[in-house]
């Protein structure tokens, strides 16, 4: 399609030559038919050179997509954990409240980790969600744990469930470590 476009381009400045030169009275109507007749041939050939050969070309990169999507192998997991969500209950640095962000996570929903220091604990690692807001933390347990075994793998992290206790809401993220 795109090269028959480009011929289609070059007709139509041709043929809006052509009709300028018909309307200026002192333009040669000689060269004027000869914009026009050039439009009109230039059109006709984009239109019967490219018509079918766009469509293969793009038939054929369908076909080729294709098999490459199908063949992409899933990543195989190689570790896969349940871990409390740490410090669900507290307010952030910028005063928020985690208890509100918590009650809004869907299982399934996914989640991140950054790095989340305070004074008291510079290597904190936070949970986020996926518009940035902190829930809570990462254990020490779990973090020494991911970064001992498992630092140069990819992984995902997803809510598994919302708790309910008398002291608020809580998370259990699901982590899958993968090859």
């Amino acid at each position: 399609m795109k090269r028959a476009l480009v011929f289609w381009i070059i007709a139509a400045v041709l043929l809006f030559a052509a009709i300028g030169m018909f309307i200026d009275a002192s333009a040669n109507k000689g060269a004027a038919a000869v914009a026009l007749i050039g439009a009109v041939v230039l059109g006709v050939i984009g239109f019967i050179r490219y018509k079918n050969k766009d469509k293969v070309a793009e038939k054929k990169e369908q076909t080729e997509a294709a098999p490459a999507k199908a063949s992409k192998k899933q990543p195989n997991v190689i570790r896969e954990m349940d871990v409390e969500v740490w410090g669900t209950r507290y307010t952030n640095e910028d005063k928020t409240s985690r208890q509100t962000y918590v009650a809004k996570l869907k299982e399934g929903e996914d989640l991140f980790f950054h790095p989340a220091p305070t004074d008291e604990y510079p290597d904190t690692i936070g949970v986020f969600t996926a518009k940035r807001e902190q829930i809570g933390f990462v254990d020490y347990k779990t973090l020494n744990e991911l970064r001992g075994l498992y630092a140069n793998n990819k992984a995902s992290v997803s809510v598994k469930e919302v708790t309910h206790s008398e002291r608020g809401l809580g998370v259990i993220m699901h982590i899958k470590i993968y090859e």
